[in-house]
């Protein structure tokens, strides 16, 4: 567990607090498979995954602004409409919630440890230090990505919200999503919560849920875990420390 130094906070490097919260058991922990120590561990969503000050505290405001406390109020609505089946304006279909989940993938892709490599990577001049590293990545990377993703996706987006209605849960990737192909389409699936899993895709549908079964899931964890696995570092985090032990463990 990390503890920050005097005069500084504690950055999480891409998944966030609020999401992270999600998946604490009844001691408010995750777990977590370590891909590179290939061992099971469990820590507070406070320290998981941070470095004092990895960003500025002006990259830490606009994430905070523009990312977490938007995508936090949609996922909880998103979560309130499948499982209370309320109404509400702003339903998972909306150019609202399509703003917000591109906002969200956009932020999960420019916080990557891969493009913080492809940053310093391009650059003819060398960094005064990390933070000022981090900071470009997000900020000059966010913009481009929203407008990529606004491209890429053309007017779709959500095809599926899958949704868990049995004992069995989501795990969740660190890099907040993974990808598969079917019937030659490449799928996005963002987890947003242990029993609820966002499909966008480019040729999406009209948006629908679908109450999956325990198989299903088990198939859609395989393939997160696979995913995470060929980025050959990272962790995959869950409420459930069985569910870890069988999916990485077996």
């Amino acid at each position: 567990m990390k503890t920050k130094p005097e005069n500084s906070y504690l950055s999480h490097r891409v998944l966030s607090k609020f999401l992270l919260k999600r998946f604490t058991d009844a001691k408010r922990m995750i777990h977590y498979y370590d891909i590179e120590k290939q061992k099971i561990e469990s820590e507070y969503p406070k320290t998981f995954n941070t470095e004092p000050n990895f960003f500025s505290a002006e990259i830490e405001k606009f994430l905070s602004d523009n990312i977490e406390k938007p995508s936090s109020d949609l996922f909880i609505l998103m979560r309130r409409i499948i499982t209370q089946n309320i109404q509400d304006t702003r339903s998972h279909d909306s150019t609202y919630a399509r703003s917000v989940i591109i906002k969200y993938y956009a932020n999960l892709l420019v916080r990557s440890n891969q493009m913080q490599k492809h940053v310093k990577e391009a650059c003819l001049f060398d960094f005064e230090n990390e933070q000022i590293l981090h900071d470009v990545s997000v900020y000059s990377g966010y913009n481009y990505a929203v407008a990529d993703l606004e491209r890429h996706f053309a007017g779709s987006l959500i095809s599926l919200i899958y949704i868990s209605n049995e004992q069995r849960e989501f795990i969740l990737p660190s890099c907040g999503y993974y990808t598969f192909l079917k019937n030659s389409e490449e799928h996005y699936i963002i987890i947003i919560d242990p029993k609820i899993a966002i499909d966008i895709t480019r040729h999406a549908e009209p948006t629908d849920t679908m109450y999956i079964s325990n198989s299903v899931i088990d198939h859609m964890n395989k393939i997160a875990f696979e995913h995470q696995l060929n980025l050959k570092e990272g962790q995959l985090i869950a409420r459930n420390k069985e569910l870890l032990e069988k999916i990485a463990i077996g």
